[in-house]
């Protein structure tokens, strides 16, 4: 978790191998080593409120919060909030548009979103998902009071200045997901090339079925807090470097840690996390046939 801050409430629900790596230690923030020259754009300075966008690296527009407040059409929308386990109401503005406002209708047209928070917490967001499910972007909660969320499990979130909401209240399959898919303290949306991005987390074009299928998992619930070989999140634990967690654990107490890591040890910071619809255990499985395939062999023991 992202201490001191409540935050890492949602981060652990995409980090489908958190503290894998870390054995007995649990789940701590390691030291972050500096990203690969040219992985992260050059980003200028804004004002906190403001929400820029970028398109393959280039900054394509900077909406302050006035702009979009006069833009776009504020609704008081309702909808079953994950962190909360309740019936929320907010201020929000409708996030398709404010996409074409920032991107371009183009975007609509590409496969992952990146919404990036203050703190520089990355999580994408297919945009398949965008396109067949309505969602909107908080800007307070109803009556303009603050973007302050209150989890069920205690203390407070701090979720401005943007947080994305979707349609959940009727939807079962996306209330089932947790927070998933929810990124607050959103300052910056990006249209990018995750293979160009991270290449080290591309699979070779000979992969499994099992392995493209533990690709896309990965994608959505793990890698905003995980990295593969210095490329990913930077939340939790690296999964591959130097030693890999797939060399490291057996493969069934493995599977065990990420179905529940509190069930494996006493202490464990993450919790069970929501997978995608179907059957959790098979995502489970495509996951570890993924890490196993972009993880090198170990060439020394010990």
């Amino acid at each position: 978790m992202r201490e001191p801050r409540l935050s890492k409430v949602r981060r652990s629900l995409t980090a489908v191998a958190a503290a894998l790596a870390l054995g007995p230690l649990g789940c701590g923030k390691p030291p972050e080593a500096d990203p690969p020259a040219g992985l992260l754009p050059a980003v200028t300075p804004l004002a906190l409120d403001s929400l820029s966008f970028l398109v393959d690296g280039q900054q394509s527009a900077v909406l302050q919060r006035s702009a979009l407040l006069q833009r776009f059409a504020k609704e008081t929308v309702r909808v079953w909030d994950p962190f909360e386990q309740a019936e929320v109401a907010f201020e929000a503005l409708p996030l398709l548009p404010v996409l074409d406002a920032g991107l371009g209708q183009g975007w609509r047209q590409r496969k992952d979103l990146l919404f990036v928070a203050k703190d520089g917490y990355t999580a994408p967001l297919p945009v398949a998902r965008l396109l067949a499910r309505k969602a909107w972007l908080a800007v307070a909660k109803a009556g303009g009071q603050p973007l302050v969320l209150r989890p069920k499990a205690g203390g407070t979130i701090e979720a401005g200045p943007y947080y994305v909401l979707w349609d959940s209240l009727g939807d079962a399959e996306l209330r089932a997901e947790g927070d998933h898919g929810w990124p607050f303290q959103t300052v910056r949306i990006e249209l990018a090339d995750l293979a160009q991005r991270w290449p080290r987390l591309q699979l070779p074009p000979t992969a499994t079925a099992a392995e493209q299928r533990g690709a896309a998992v990965f994608t959505g619930w793990c890698l905003p807090c995980h990295a593969i070989g210095g490329q990913g999140g930077g939340v939790g634990p690296e999964l591959a470097d130097p030693i890999g967690v797939v060399h490291v654990w057996q493969r069934p107490w493995l599977a065990a840690w990420i179905d529940d890591p509190a069930k494996v040890r006493r202490g464990a910071k993450m919790p069970a996390p929501p997978l995608p619809a179907g059957d959790r255990h098979q995502h489970i499985a495509d996951v570890i046939a993924y890490l196993q395939a972009v993880t090198p062999t170990p060439t020394t023991a010990p």
